[in-house]
């Protein structure tokens, strides 16, 4: 008897340190394909370090504590006395000026990104890719998506694997041999969120040198849970009022031409109406949409419109600004971690820092689809972060103590102490 407690009051001890990590969860829990990629070691260390340089290596985020600990998955929503309070209730849709239109193409990067760059220089368009994380993994993939950033297009995130972040569900796009599970079974997990974005931003940063702000939805899909933790980690998310519905044709060689992904182009304008501004979404994956590109940019131009990125649209900046903390918004960057990281945690975080940028999986020295069968979003726009107070990394302070280090222990502690008891040892 006296052995089995020792070993229940153990569990029970360990249980509870568990709890104070704020790692990424392993792929078995965020992935949903049949065959998850392979996370580059570095890419995930970095992660970690980070969450725990920022968040501090305490126990799970404890409202009231002062830190919006997003790695532990406090939002705006769950926990607006350490996050502020939610502004976002849907993905930006429309631009904030009347008289433009962006062009983004997602699912990238591709074969095709650097044929569909050359005819967007010729035709003196800036567009916005939103690219598939785990594709960057591959270099030439990779250098792909750096000929575009360096052509001054944008890049945005379409998440690591291609997710949805509304449902637990099959992915047709990425994964269509996987067994048909029906969708909307349950929502995103939150860690599955985290991971699907800090993977995707830290594959982006390592193939152009920065983080993106800019997130495409998967399938357009978001839930009121995501879009909290969303604003609060400073992404901007970006739904459209047109669509071009070029992946509809991909099992239809028939009709899978320039022109029908034009005539379809110009339904949807008609369908928008009086909009006044447009977010057109492509696909970068279809040679048929590619060699349309140029026929649309004259249809747009026919009816008087400008050509922006999305950032220009919605007046946000697209990457976020260097030396900034990498998982809050603007408005929260001194809702940090105010003491000392692990030394181990700095070393790590140091070493998995010093590879240059372009290298797949690499993260770079000091630098910080979907097809849309849902339904089409309304217009509007709301933008995705606070756009208030630009702030900088918060200042360590070595004598501060770590309130959520404290709980974790005095938790631990009192675990421990209790199941003595319990148990009579």
């Amino acid at each position: 008897m006296r052995t089995t407690s020792i070993v229940l009051v153990l569990v029970l001890y360990l249980s509870t340190v568990a709890l104070a990590a704020a790692d990424l969860p392993a792929p078995s829990v965020w992935c949903a394909l049949s065959t998850c990629p392979v996370v580059p070691p570095n890419l995930v260390a970095q992660a970690n370090a980070d969450a725990i340089k920022y968040f501090g290596p305490g126990a799970s985020g404890t409202c009231g504590d002062g830190v919006c600990d997003t790695s532990r998955l406090e939002t705006c929503r769950t926990c607006p006395s350490d996050c502020g309070t939610c502004r976002t209730s849907f993905a930006a849709s429309q631009c904030t000026r009347p008289g433009v239109v962006a062009l983004s193409f997602d699912d990238g990067s591709s074969q095709l990104t650097r044929s569909l760059v050359d005819l967007l220089r010729k035709e003196n368009v800036k567009a916005t890719f939103f690219v598939i994380g785990k594709k960057l993994l591959d270099p030439t993939i990779a250098a792909a998506t750096r000929y575009a950033y360096s052509a001054g297009h944008t890049i945005g995130s379409h998440t690591f694997t291609h997710r949805s972040l509304a449902t637990s569900q099959f992915d047709p796009i990425m994964d269509p041999t996987a067994p048909k599970i029906p969708r909307g079974i349950g929502p995103l997990p939150m860690e599955a969120l985290r991971a699907e974005m800090v993977l995707a931003d830290l594959a982006i940063e390592a193939a152009i040198g920065v983080r993106p702000r800019l997130l495409r939805p998967p399938y357009l899909e978001t839930t009121p849970q995501s879009l909290a933790w969303l604003e609060t980690s400073g992404y901007v998310a970006v739904n459209i009022n047109e669509d071009s519905n070029d992946w509809r044709l991909r099992d239809k060689p028939a009709i899978a031409t320039p022109e029908t992904v034009l005539s379809q182009v110009k339904a949807a304008h008609t369908a928008a109406g009086k909009a006044g501004s447009w977010i057109l979404l492509q696909h970068e994956l279809y040679s048929y949409s590619v060699n349309a590109v140029s026929s649309i940019i004259a249809f747009y131009r026919a009816q008087g419109l400008r050509f922006v990125t999305v950032d220009e649209c919605l007046g946000q900046r697209p990457y976020r600004s260097r030396g900034s903390i990498p998982f809050l918004n603007d408005a929260l960057q001194s809702k940090v971690f105010k003491g000392t990281p692990p030394a181990s945690t700095t070393t790590t975080a140091a070493a998995n820092s010093t590879t240059t940028a372009g290298a797949a999986g690499s993260v770079p020295t000091g630098s910080t689809a979907g097809n849309s069968n849902n339904a089409a979003a309304t217009g509007g726009n709301a933008l995705g972060s606070n756009p208030s107070a630009a702030g900088g990394d918060a200042k360590a302070d070595p004598t501060a103590k770590n309130a959520a280090a404290t709980a974790a222990f005095g938790s631990s502690s009192w675990v421990l102490f209790l199941g003595m008891l319990a148990f009579n040892i």
